[in-house]
């Protein structure tokens, strides 16, 4: 029974009235889409989840299409295009809702540019006035990148720096052209130095073979600089950093390998003294454990021999002989009436080996003396300076406060005009061994054949300053010496030859004066 009333039902649908069915048709004017009521449809319109449009005509419109103020590409099947397009080898952008992309666009986290008619763009652009550089993929670069050969930095918005720029925390100079260059470069009058990407070089740095120095602000340093505490020497010009003896602002200096500059003794074509400034030094100096000799000008001997002494090929002094003697004369102060005269006779004696043949007369005249003896004042005993002239009169009698004596100080100005002197007053045996082979004969203050000193008294100058002197004081002139000995002229007993110990008893008890006549 069922059966019979279903199909029934199904021969009455199948004879109701239908309509047209809906879809796209071609026609001479083009493709149009008819409506299931038989309209054709015109605008936009979405047919199966794909967007077309119409013209008013109801034609299906395909290719570029400007509507509605927006620029739309339709594909050849009508389909509205929408992300990348490439057509006749340009690249475009329809955006979601179809519309195409100008200027610049953000796509999937990159940035692109597009001309005013879509084209999206590649390498170098000038978009109001600033550099943009489009990779060939289209994508806006940034950050550092090399571009036909030259290094650019394009800022996190594309444009391309110029001029200093502090990027990750560093500082980096990008020249006027945006081109990053590296090396030593001036700008703005100052030098600097630009490592990789143009940063700039700060603190001490090697550019080609030399080494140079550039400040926090990367300003390439010159002339002295303080760094760490320490002074460097860094070319006034060029700014390398100087190494040995140089000359900057018209101040010679000597600088270590490293740099700093350095004082004391250092030796170039000879031993030159810094402090820290090259500063002349003369006659006798100890460096480095050996002696050598600077005449007036500060030229170092080498090479040559003087007296006994000889001066090696980097001025070392060394004696040549063991044993020197000079042939000096000798004179005898008490007959020639001079009891207490025993200074200006070994200076007489001295000159005349140096070639200047000088009366003990005049010698007497010109040495400055007191011509009085000490007098008792108050408890004290009242004398002269020995330093500054003879306490009492060489022509008197040696005694306890009676014509006593002169020491080296004192007599350096009148000595002097014959011949050049040096006092050697606490120096020692061996600088009077050095004068000696260098061929000068020395003065040496002592005691009579050298034995120990005795019967010491005190006196005082008005300015209470306090001397001490003994009964057997004696001064000598040595001649020469050997191993063990020196060899004196004593214008009091003869020719003698004294031990060096003893000669060192005596004259160390003494304070060791002497006083060399060149």
């Amino acid at each position: 029974m069922k059966r019979y009333v279903w199909m029934a039902v199904l021969s009455f649908v199948l004879l109701l009235p239908t309509h047209a069915e809906a879809g796209f048709e071609t026609t001479p004017a083009g493709t149009v889409y008819t409506a299931a009521d038989g309209t054709l449809l015109t605008g936009w319109q979405t047919i199966d989840g794909k967007t077309y449009y119409f013209d008013a005509n109801g034609i299906m419109v395909t290719g570029w299409q400007f509507i509605e103020q927006a620029t739309y590409y339709f594909n050849p099947d009508g389909v509205l295009a929408t992300g990348w397009l490439a057509l006749n080898g340009k690249r475009y952008y329809l955006q979601s809702d179809g519309k195409m992309a100008t200027g610049f666009q953000p796509i999937d986290g990159k940035t692109y540019l597009f001309s005013v008619d879509g084209v999206m763009q590649k390498g170098w652009q000038t978009v109001s006035g600033k550099r943009y550089f489009f990779h060939s993929t289209g994508v806006m670069l940034t950050g550092f990148w090399t571009v036909s050969g030259n290094r650019h930095y394009f800022a996190p918005n594309g444009v391309l720096l110029t001029g200093w720029q502090t990027i990750n925390g560093n500082r980096h100079y990008l020249f006027a052209d945006g081109i990053i260059r590296t090396g030593m470069y001036t700008v703005s009058g100052q030098k600097y130095l630009f490592l990789t990407n143009g940063k700039v070089a700060t603190g001490w740095q090697t550019y080609g073979t030399n080494v140079y120095f550039f400040g926090t602000d990367g300003v390439r340093r010159q002339g002295l600089q303080t760094i760490g505490g320490k002074v460097y020497g860094l070319h006034p010009t060029y700014g390398y950093r100087l190494r040995g003896k140089q000359t900057l602002d018209g101040v010679t200096y000597h600088f270590h390998s490293t740099g700093v500059r350095e004082t004391g003794w250092k030796y170039t074509t000879q031993y030159e003294y810094f402090a820290p400034a090259l500063t002349k030094k003369t006659d006798w100096q100890l460096i480095n454990g050996n002696w050598y000799f600077f005449d007036a000008s500060g030229v170092m001997y080498k090479n040559k021999r003087v007296g006994n002494a000889t001066f090696g090929s980097r001025g070392a002094y060394a004696p040549a002989l063991s044993v020197y003697k000079m042939n000096v004369p000798l004179y005898r102060q008490f007959q020639m009436g001079y009891p207490s005269g025993c200074e200006f006779f070994s200076l007489k004696m001295a000159l005349e080996k140096k070639g200047r043949l000088v009366s003990a007369e005049t010698l007497y005249r010109e040495m400055p003396k007191s011509m009085w003896n000490a007098r008792y004042e108050n408890r004290l005993y009242r004398w002269v300076d020995p330093n500054v002239m003879f306490t009492g009169d060489p022509k008197g009698t040696l005694g306890k406060y009676r014509n006593y004596g002169i020491y080296p100080k004192g007599m350096i100005g009148f000595s002097s005009k014959y011949r050049p002197v040096k006092d050697l007053t606490g120096q020692g045996l061996a600088s009077i061994e050095r004068e000696l082979a260098m061929g000068n004969p020395v003065i040496v203050w002592a005691s009579v054949d050298f034995k120990t000193p005795y019967g010491h008294f005190n006196w005082y100058t008005t300015s209470n300053q306090k001397f001490t002197g003994f009964l057997n004081y004696h001064v000598m002139l040595a001649t020469g010496y050997d191993k063990t000995n020196l060899y004196i002229n004593d214008p009091y007993r003869g020719r003698l030859v004294i031990s060096k110990s003893q000669v060192s008893a005596v004259m160390g008890a003494t304070g060791w004066k002497a006083l060399s006549v060149r």
